[in-house]
């Protein structure tokens, strides 16, 4: 009688290691590709930490995974656009925070106590204007 493993067992044992393999290089490649924390999402969002209505100025944070490069709208939360902030011209990289001049229209002024909505190619953030 010839010693060995039959074929049958050759063929499942064979059939079980490259499916082991397989998997193995699946979740490798999935850590390898994954994104740093904090980068979960490839989209623009904005979050206004601060308004300076002395001088026109909003604080921004980027909050979203990819540059804020795209000039938004300032609305009275109760009524028609007062201004934009240039974002086109002055990237705002993602997690970054800075102060922006608010482009106010003829006449206008960022009002201590006064809602505003940043409006845009993000989503619409509200804030309220208060002098520190």
């Amino acid at each position: 009688m010839d010693k060995g493993i039959s074929p049958v067992i050759t063929v499942v044992l064979l059939i079980a290691i490259s499916m082991v393999t397989t998997i193995g290089v699946w979740y490798w490649m999935g850590e390898v590709g994954a994104k740093p924390e904090g980068m979960e999402h490839d989209e623009m969002e904005i979050l206004v930490e601060d308004c300076d209505p002395e001088y026109d100025q909003i604080k921004v944070r980027n909050t979203g995974g990819i540059p804020v490069t795209v000039d938004l709208s300032i609305y009275l939360s109760d009524g028609g656009e007062v201004g934009t902030l240039e974002l086109e011209k002055h990237r705002l990289d993602s997690q970054e925070v800075r102060y922006f001049l608010a482009d106010m229209d003829d006449g206008e002024t960022l009002k201590d106590g006064e809602e505003y909505e940043i409006i845009g190619r993000v989503p619409t953030v509200s804030f309220i204007c208060e002098e520190n």
